[in-house]
């Protein structure tokens, strides 16, 4: 065999490995725009008695390590809770609570966060003067308006 036809084939078993690995990555994964908006047949249909009753700080709500979970919650679960909290409006404590983990740091970039004030404003700015839903609004802030400022929300 030439030199080049060598240099060829193993060009062509490289490619081969990357893609498989390329493959392998992305169908272990989940993307949370892709997860179904249903509880798994092992979560609960509803929050716990444990869980908060509404959104808000959950920061003063014991740990779910503390109530006997079975630790950190994976991708799935993550965007399970995260897809609970937009089409649900519960806080991120109790979809922790339902799933029985708790959500690691590395997954906190994929639960969407509360909008303060400004960006609430921002949001019912938009909605007056340029006829966006509030949906658009949170989507372009990347937060959800909290029930405590929903009252700014004048559109």
């Amino acid at each position: 065999m030439k030199k080049k036809q060598k240099m060829i084939i193993i060009l062509v078993a490289v490619v081969c490995c990357v893609l498989s690995a390329v493959i392998a990555m992305t169908t272990t994964t989940s993307d949370p725009a892709s997860a179904p908006s249903s509880a798994p047949s092992s979560a609960p249909s509803s929050a716990p008695s444990s869980a908060p009753s509404s959104g808000g700080d959950y920061s003063t709500t014991p740990s779910t390590t503390s109530m006997g979970s079975s630790g950190d919650c994976t991708v799935k679960q993550t965007a399970w809770i995260n897809s609970k909290i937009i089409e649900d409006d519960w806080s991120q404590a109790q979809g922790e609570a339902a799933q029985g983990c708790k959500v690691p740091g590395n997954l906190q970039g994929r639960i969407v966060s509360s909008c303060d004030v400004a960006k609430t404003d921002w949001i019912n700015s938009k909605m007056i003067e340029d006829d966006w839903s509030q949906a658009q609004g949170e989507a372009a802030q990347k937060c959800k308006v909290p029930g405590n400022l929903q009252a700014r929300i004048t559109s």
